[in-house]
């Protein structure tokens, strides 16, 4: 059990992450400042608004080795300096309160990455365009998980042209590497996607994968997905 719950808070430390848009012109290659500016711009939008302005209810199912599990809970900034969370369910059933000061610890332990950490945007290249998206690649990025997975990491980002937004970023392994956790990473990938919603981006989903060995010995194979719905943002005070 003990080490099951270590394999478990470094699989989630790994895992986590979290303006009105600039318009832009058709997407050739002497336009990639204007989408540099329009990816970083809203990327930093989507944080702050994800953090400190924003509700909204996450509903996570997550799939380590087999072992199910889905945690339903809202965020509401306005809470602090309590804690912004409030579980709501674990696995269908109203939690513990032992299960909640483990969700709550969980949480504060896992310090998720920011958007931006998972861009270089001056890897940013054009790859593709059609009549209503726009896709570039870049080299992708992880803090997390040290130097060995520096040129290991590939990126893919969508732009709906007439919505003037993003709809989805990917980041995803293209060989295997070691991290700085004593982790043998076999594929990883993380997936986001993102609509408009008025004058602002959201971020509707964020999903998860991963395989390889932790502690040399230990095999894993996770799969997590969150969803993020009923948002409703507000003004803050100054």
């Amino acid at each position: 059990m003990l080490l099951k719950k270590i394999i478990k808070r470094t699989v989630l430390s790994i895992l986590m992450t979290s303006a009105v848009m600039p318009s832009i012109c058709a997407a050739k290659d002497n336009s990639l400042p204007n989408y540099k500016h329009l990816i970083e711009s809203t990327l930093k939008q989507i944080e702050r608004s994800i953090h400190n302005s924003s509700t909204y209810k996450t509903t996570k199912i997550e799939n380590i080795n087999g072992d199910i599990s889905s945690v339903i809970a809202t965020y509401d900034p306005r809470r602090k300096p309590q804690s912004p969370w409030h579980l709501i369910t674990i696995d269908g059933n109203i939690p513990s309160k032992n299960q909640i000061e483990d969700f709550l610890i969980s949480i504060d332990d896992s310090k998720p990455s920011k958007l931006t950490d998972f861009i270089d945007l001056n890897s940013l290249k054009f790859r593709e365009e059609d009549a209503n998206t726009s896709t570039f690649i870049f080299e992708g990025r992880n803090k997390k998980f040290g130097d060995g997975a520096i040129g290991k990491l590939d990126g893919t980002i969508i732009i709906d042209k007439k919505e003037n937004t993003l709809l989805s970023m990917i980041v995803v392994s293209n060989s295997a590497f070691s991290s700085k956790f004593t982790m043998n990473i076999s594929h990883w990938r993380m997936g986001f996607e993102f609509a408009r919603q008025g004058d602002l981006a959201i971020q509707t989903s964020q999903k998860a994968e991963m395989k390889g060995t932790i502690a040399l010995f230990v095999d894993i194979d996770i799969k997590s997905s969150v969803s993020y719905t009923d948002y409703d943002h507000f003004l803050i005070s100054r």
